[in-house]
């Protein structure tokens, strides 16, 4: 998966994440309306019912997105591994597993090797060598 790729599953899941907070904050201000009627007995309306089908959504934006973000790790980490220099791989393996992974995809997406880049290619520092030679 190329680093371009992963950046747009990086950002659909941080916005599906996103989005699920924000439908909780609705299903909560949902919960919390209540109709009274003139002598204070509450009156039954379909709010609840609302209310449980947006925080269900939401439960299913948030996980999607969670999903997301941990599919576009391990496609992080599997570019990386195909590198020589193996620094990004143990920065993107080190910070996740101490639950900064998060931090670790976003220094990646802003600095890390591309996948268009030929380090990682079978014979590529190889073929660097040879074009040295014949230069």
């Amino acid at each position: 998966m190329t680093r371009a790729a992963i950046a747009r599953l990086f950002f659909i899941s941080v916005s599906a994440i996103g989005v699920g907070i924000e439908l909780f904050f609705v299903a909560g201000i949902l919960g919390s309306v209540s109709s009274r009627s003139a002598n204070d007995s509450l009156l039954p309306t379909p709010l609840p019912y609302v209310m449980v089908v947006i925080a269900s959504i939401a439960t299913v934006l948030v996980a999607v997105g969670v999903l997301g973000q941990l599919v576009a790790w391990i496609a992080a980490e599997i570019n990386t591994a195909k590198l020589d220099d193996k620094t990004w791989f143990l920065a993107l393996v080190m910070l996740g597993l101490l639950s900064f992974g998060f931090a670790a995809l976003v220094a990646y997406l802003i600095g890390g090797p591309d996948e268009g880049q030929d380090a990682h290619r079978p014979g590529a520092k190889l073929g660097r060598r040879l074009a040295g030679l014949a230069s």
